[in-house]
């Protein structure tokens, strides 16, 4: 909350959930009421829902450049700073099919930690260099495959059935 709670009144609204990426495109499963902002009642009771989770979460992200695969995107998670200090980020490149997988770039582990990421994709020979924001977590439809567009306004987060 102190990092985003600009009017300190205990809550994140939508202006205020821009600033933070990842908590703007899981909004749907931490607010739990529905009334469009983000208590701190309901984020604690989404870091405990990650407390009981697996530790690592192992997926593939797709990058596509209006719904067209992008082949040699440079995909980077790192973790929100209310996620700590000390979190490595995880890096990949997408293949021709614009699906890649992530490694830690420090220790090299398999998996992503449960939490919450901003995501930046790096295309330059197209010149896309945009940041988006995500939840990592083992009980989002987003478990197998996470897809971002560079060219749409949103997130597009689909299930894979691998």
């Amino acid at each position: 909350m102190e990092f985003h709670d600009s009017n300190k009144d205990g809550k994140l609204a939508k202006q205020e959930l821009s600033g933070a990426p990842s908590l703007t495109g899981s909004v749907r499963h931490v607010d739990a009421n529905g009334d469009g902002a983000v208590s701190l009642a309901e984020l604690q009771s989404r870091f405990e829902a990650h407390d009981n989770m697996a530790d690592l979460a192992s997926f593939d992200v797709q990058i596509t450049a209006n719904r067209v695969p992008l082949a040699g995107a440079e995909v980077t998670f790192t973790a929100e700073p209310f996620m700590g200090e000390g979190k490595q980020p995880y890096a990949g490149t997408t293949g021709e099919n614009g699906i890649g997988g992530l490694k830690g770039q420090v220790a090299n582990v398999p998996g992503v930690p449960v939490g919450f990421y901003q995501v930046r994709i790096v295309h330059a020979a197209s010149g896309v260099d945009v940041t988006r924001g995500c939840e990592v977590a083992t009980d989002l439809p987003t478990a197998n495959l996470m897809a971002f567009d560079t060219k749409l306004a949103t997130v597009s987060a689909e299930a894979s059935g691998r």
